[in-house]
């Protein structure tokens, strides 16, 4: 099991047509988003116009997670779904998606065989977890607030906006501290 964390200094922001994307981790990690030949990707964009045409990917599989704010996307000749805080939405890259309101949100690109899944965490307190053996990557993004994340019997501390990658978590033990009010994102990656 290998563990990391990454901060602000790490992550790679671009403008897109709607607001800005700021790309927390891709993999592997020498491949281009750009490219489009990357396994998965995670990044943190605004939406910052109230009617916006997202970007096509092609060959991607998107969930898209709610962080702040309330949008609506319609995805053309397929459905809309209206998206307030943790609430999220999957969808396909090829999909021509319009989207109403202004947000943060969290996204996770797969491509291939590659699949995953968004959980909202709130802690005050303490809450245990169990990470599952069938993953090839956990993480965790710190949304809000300050955690102490103890994974076995190593303890890591994490700040607002930092992500933690747990590679290979073989069926772990995860506890996490906090003196406050802590939103986590957990990305589980198969």
């Amino acid at each position: 099991m290998d563990i990391k964390i990454f901060t602000t200094s790490d992550y790679k922001k671009t403008v897109w047509s709607g607001g800005t994307t700021t790309q927390l981790y891709i993999y592997p990690t020498q491949k281009e988003f750009k490219a489009n030949n990357y396994d998965f990707r995670l990044s943190i964009a605004s939406v910052e116009i109230e009617e916006s045409i997202f970007t096509k990917l092609p060959s991607v599989a998107r969930t898209l997670m709610v962080l702040n704010g309330e949008i609506t996307l319609s995805h053309e000749g397929q459905h809309s779904k209206r998206l307030k805080k943790f609430e999220s939405d999957q969808f396909s890259g090829d999909w021509h998606t319009a989207c109403k309101g202004t947000c943060t949100d969290f996204n996770l690109m797969t491509k291939g065989q590659t699949s995953g899944t968004l959980t909202p965490i709130i802690v005050m307190g303490s809450k245990g977890l169990e990470l599952s053996s069938g993953n090839q990557f956990t993480f965790f993004y710190l949304n809000n607030g300050k955690a102490t994340i103890k994974i076995d019997y190593n303890e890591h501390q994490l700040n607002q906006s930092e992500l933690i990658l747990i590679k290979e978590p073989n069926g772990s033990d995860v506890t996490i501290s906090s003196n406050g009010l802590t939103e986590i994102i957990r990305i589980d990656i198969k």
